[in-house]
């Protein structure tokens, strides 16, 4: 049994769009009933052949779609002017101004301001309007930070899969922010605990629980500004 040339092409086509969806199964060659040991061991490689240029489908596609988000991230940075940052600046110390404080406070008239608020709300720049809250005065006086390495997988050998461990760990109580960085360490929490002993738990009976997480480095702010 062989493949058509339609059939190698849709196959082609589905390697080179749908590489990230694709399961590693429909690469296979058609299914044969081997009674050869040498037939069957040219199907094992054929087999990994078609594994290979699958993985390397798929990091093509992942790269092509970052490539295409960082185009239209520069794109919309390019629409900014000097009046939008002016608005971004006021929305940044003060969140709650209505249109009207904002226009006074930045001599743009009030139409323009609700423009640019609408475009910049629909291009994702401003994702929403937060309050400052007092965390001591909510019981939270403790901020922490917690470096955090990621364990190597016994099967495969590389690290696990950092995304996947952060948002575990950001769906914890008393988590701010989780974010993946670059260094010796892999990613750094954000916490606010009521105090030292809440810390101590959290760090213990909930963060050392997440399968992946191997060392942790946790570092007490003094104080902030």
């Amino acid at each position: 049994m062989e493949w058509s040339q339609t059939e190698k092409l849709q196959r082609s086509l589905q390697l080179r769009f749908f590489g990230s969806l694709l399961k590693i199964t429909e690469c296979q060659v058609p299914k044969t009933n081997f009674s050869n040991s040498y037939s069957a061991a040219m199907n094992r490689n054929k087999r990994r052949t078609y594994k290979k240029l699958f993985l390397k489908k798929r990091k093509d596609f992942q790269k092509t779609t970052q490539n295409l988000n960082n185009v239209e991230n520069f794109f919309i940075l390019m629409q900014l002017d000097e009046k939008d940052f002016r608005i971004l600046d006021v929305l940044r110390n003060e969140a709650r101004d209505s249109i009207s404080e904002i226009s006074k406070k930045t001599g743009i008239p009030i139409t323009t301001v609700y423009n640019r608020l609408q475009r910049m709300e629909q291009d994702g720049i401003i994702k929403g309007y937060s309050a400052v809250l007092d965390y001591e005065k909510l019981g939270l006086g403790v901020l922490a930070y917690i470096l955090i390495n990621i364990s190597y997988s016994k099967h495969t050998g590389q690290k696990i899969d950092q995304e996947s461990i952060a948002k575990k760990i950001r769906s914890l109580e008393n988590v701010s922010e989780v974010s993946i960085i670059t260094g010796e360490s892999d990613m750094i929490v954000k916490v606010r605990t009521k105090s030292i002993s809440q810390l101590n738990n959290f760090i213990l009976k909930k963060l050392r629980n997440i399968e992946g997480i191997d060392k942790v480095v946790t570092m007490i702010a003094l104080s902030s500004f």
